[in-house]
């Protein structure tokens, strides 16, 4: 029988997961306004700086969804 700190720490992880996430997003929309202000033309910095947050995103997410799987 678990006990209830390890729902709670279940909790904790999945929702730090999801904020990961979300900052991940919040990066990616950061490098779409640098591109913007930056009049298009410092387009590796931003381009970079997107695939950053892409990946990490996506990391998160499917590491939040891996959790959802596992509630038992």
């Amino acid at each position: 029988m678990p006990s209830n700190s390890d729902a709670v720490l279940r909790s904790v992880r999945r929702w730090l997961l999801v904020a990961v996430f979300l900052l991940g997003l919040g990066v990616i929309a950061l490098a779409d306004i640098a591109y913007t202000v930056s009049d298009y033309g410092n387009g590796p910095i931003p381009a970079v700086i997107g695939i950053t947050g892409g990946s990490i995103a996506v990391i998160a997410g499917l590491k939040a969804l891996g959790t959802l799987s596992s509630v038992a």
